[in-house]
Protein backbone atom coordinates (compact mmCIF):
# COMPACT_ATOMS: atom_id res chain seq x y z
CA UNK A 1 0.00 0.00 0.00
CA UNK A 2 1.35 3.32 -1.00
CA UNK A 3 1.21 6.19 1.80
CA UNK A 4 1.82 9.96 1.26
CA UNK A 5 2.14 11.85 4.69
CA UNK A 6 3.76 14.55 6.86
CA UNK A 7 7.57 13.44 7.41
CA UNK A 8 8.56 13.39 10.83
CA UNK A 9 11.59 13.05 12.94
CA UNK A 10 11.98 9.40 12.57
CA UNK A 11 11.66 9.53 8.88
CA UNK A 12 14.80 11.54 8.67
CA UNK A 13 17.29 8.07 8.53
CA UNK A 14 14.88 6.49 6.01
CA UNK A 15 15.12 9.84 3.87
CA UNK A 16 18.95 10.41 4.31
CA UNK A 17 19.03 6.69 2.70
CA UNK A 18 17.35 7.95 -0.54
CA UNK A 19 19.24 10.92 -0.85
CA UNK A 20 22.39 8.62 -0.78
CA UNK A 21 21.38 6.19 -3.18
CA UNK A 22 19.91 8.72 -5.28
CA UNK A 23 23.41 10.76 -5.82
CA UNK A 24 25.20 7.76 -6.33
CA UNK A 25 22.64 6.68 -9.20
CA UNK A 26 22.65 9.59 -11.13
CA UNK A 27 25.21 11.70 -10.37
CA UNK A 28 27.73 8.78 -11.52
CA UNK A 29 30.12 10.27 -13.75
CA UNK A 30 29.42 13.66 -13.19
CA UNK A 31 30.65 13.81 -9.57
CA UNK A 32 34.06 11.97 -8.67
CA UNK A 33 33.64 8.26 -7.77
CA UNK A 34 35.13 9.51 -3.99
CA UNK A 35 32.79 11.90 -3.06
CA UNK A 36 29.82 9.55 -3.90
CA UNK A 37 31.46 6.37 -2.39
CA UNK A 38 32.37 9.16 0.80
CA UNK A 39 28.28 10.08 1.26
CA UNK A 40 27.28 8.47 4.77
CA UNK A 41 23.74 8.65 5.62
CA UNK A 42 24.34 9.47 9.37
CA UNK A 43 25.82 12.94 8.09
CA UNK A 44 22.73 13.43 5.94
CA UNK A 45 20.58 12.47 8.26
CA UNK A 46 21.97 14.61 11.05
CA UNK A 47 21.70 17.56 9.06
CA UNK A 48 18.13 16.98 8.43
CA UNK A 49 17.39 16.66 12.67
CA UNK A 50 19.23 20.13 12.73
CA UNK A 51 17.37 21.81 9.69
CA UNK A 52 13.85 20.39 10.51
CA UNK A 53 13.82 19.98 14.31
CA UNK A 54 10.88 22.08 14.60
CA UNK A 55 7.64 22.10 12.42
CA UNK A 56 8.19 25.39 10.40
CA UNK A 57 4.93 27.30 9.04
CA UNK A 58 6.60 27.93 6.10
CA UNK A 59 7.93 24.43 5.42
CA UNK A 60 6.38 20.92 4.24
CA UNK A 61 7.93 17.74 4.46
CA UNK A 62 6.47 14.67 2.43
CA UNK A 63 7.47 10.78 2.81
CA UNK A 64 6.10 8.31 0.33
CA UNK A 65 5.86 4.93 1.29
CA UNK A 66 5.27 1.91 -0.27
CA UNK A 67 4.00 -1.50 2.01
CA UNK A 68 5.91 0.53 5.15
CA UNK A 69 9.18 1.16 3.40
CA UNK A 70 9.91 5.17 2.77
CA UNK A 71 10.38 5.34 -1.42
CA UNK A 72 10.68 8.90 -1.30
CA UNK A 73 10.80 12.13 -0.16
CA UNK A 74 10.03 15.77 -0.66
CA UNK A 75 10.89 19.35 0.86
CA UNK A 76 8.83 22.15 0.20
CA UNK A 77 9.03 25.98 1.54
CA UNK A 78 9.44 29.24 0.76
CA UNK A 79 12.25 30.21 -1.86
CA UNK A 80 15.30 32.23 -0.78
CA UNK A 81 15.98 33.37 -3.82
CA UNK A 82 13.25 35.11 -5.69
CA UNK A 83 15.57 37.98 -7.50
CA UNK A 84 12.68 37.77 -9.93
CA UNK A 85 10.07 39.01 -7.56
CA UNK A 86 7.09 36.53 -8.25
CA UNK A 87 8.67 33.25 -7.35
CA UNK A 88 7.52 32.63 -3.74
CA UNK A 89 7.58 29.05 -3.45
CA UNK A 90 10.32 26.13 -4.27
CA UNK A 91 11.01 22.69 -4.29
CA UNK A 92 14.17 21.71 -2.05
CA UNK A 93 14.66 18.70 -2.79
CA UNK A 94 12.45 15.46 -4.39
CA UNK A 95 14.58 12.34 -4.45
CA UNK A 96 12.88 8.33 -4.92
CA UNK A 97 15.22 5.54 -4.65
CA UNK A 98 16.53 4.88 -7.77
CA UNK A 99 14.47 0.74 -7.46
CA UNK A 100 11.28 2.90 -7.70
CA UNK A 101 12.12 5.28 -10.34
CA UNK A 102 9.73 4.92 -13.14
CA UNK A 103 6.77 3.66 -11.33
CA UNK A 104 4.82 7.42 -10.42
CA UNK A 105 6.06 7.56 -7.24
CA UNK A 106 8.21 10.88 -8.32
CA UNK A 107 4.88 12.23 -9.57
CA UNK A 108 3.03 11.43 -6.66
CA UNK A 109 5.21 13.72 -4.58
CA UNK A 110 4.91 16.23 -7.32
CA UNK A 111 1.47 16.70 -7.00
CA UNK A 112 1.49 16.55 -2.83
CA UNK A 113 4.56 19.26 -3.14
CA UNK A 114 2.74 21.66 -5.46
CA UNK A 115 -0.57 21.40 -3.25
CA UNK A 116 1.71 21.58 -0.10
CA UNK A 117 3.08 24.95 -1.70
CA UNK A 118 -0.71 25.99 -2.49
CA UNK A 119 -1.58 25.45 0.61
CA UNK A 120 0.88 27.67 2.53
CA UNK A 121 -0.35 30.59 -0.13
CA UNK A 122 2.52 29.87 -3.45
CA UNK A 123 1.09 30.63 -6.39
CA UNK A 124 4.29 30.00 -8.43
CA UNK A 125 7.47 28.25 -7.72
CA UNK A 126 10.96 27.25 -8.81
CA UNK A 127 13.36 24.69 -8.49
CA UNK A 128 17.02 23.95 -9.63
CA UNK A 129 18.23 21.15 -11.11
CA UNK A 130 21.42 19.80 -12.91
CA UNK A 131 21.74 20.39 -16.29
CA UNK A 132 23.15 17.06 -16.94
CA UNK A 133 20.15 15.19 -15.01
CA UNK A 134 18.08 14.68 -18.06
CA UNK A 135 16.08 12.05 -16.74
CA UNK A 136 14.66 15.13 -14.25
CA UNK A 137 14.68 17.75 -16.26
CA UNK A 138 12.48 15.47 -18.53
CA UNK A 139 10.26 15.06 -15.06
CA UNK A 140 9.71 18.40 -14.52
CA UNK A 141 9.07 19.58 -18.05
CA UNK A 142 6.54 16.27 -17.99
CA UNK A 143 4.78 18.12 -14.81
CA UNK A 144 4.56 21.93 -16.89
CA UNK A 145 7.79 22.98 -15.05
CA UNK A 146 9.42 25.51 -17.49
CA UNK A 147 13.67 26.46 -17.49
CA UNK A 148 13.73 30.66 -17.30
CA UNK A 149 17.13 31.00 -18.33
CA UNK A 150 18.96 31.02 -14.99
CA UNK A 151 21.85 28.65 -14.33
CA UNK A 152 24.09 28.96 -11.40
CA UNK A 153 27.85 27.07 -10.61
CA UNK A 154 28.82 25.79 -8.25
CA UNK A 155 31.44 23.36 -7.22
CA UNK A 156 30.46 19.76 -5.56
CA UNK A 157 31.74 16.60 -5.06
CA UNK A 158 35.30 17.44 -6.85
CA UNK A 159 33.15 18.71 -10.03
CA UNK A 160 32.35 22.22 -10.72
CA UNK A 161 28.29 21.52 -12.07
CA UNK A 162 25.96 23.51 -13.81
CA UNK A 163 22.18 24.11 -12.09
CA UNK A 164 18.72 25.09 -14.34
CA UNK A 165 16.52 27.10 -12.66
CA UNK A 166 12.86 25.81 -13.32
CA UNK A 167 9.61 27.72 -12.80
CA UNK A 168 5.51 27.05 -12.76
CA UNK A 169 2.57 28.58 -11.49
CA UNK A 170 0.70 26.55 -8.99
Amino acid sequence: MIVLRRAGSADWMPAAHINVRAWQHTYQGVMSDEFLGSMVPEEWSAWRQVRYRDPHPDMTNLILSNGGRVVGYCDVGRSRSDERGDITGVVYAIYVDPDHLGKGMGKRLMIAGRAALRRLGHRRAELWVLDSNERARRFYAADGWKTDGSTKVEHMGGAEITEVRYVCDL
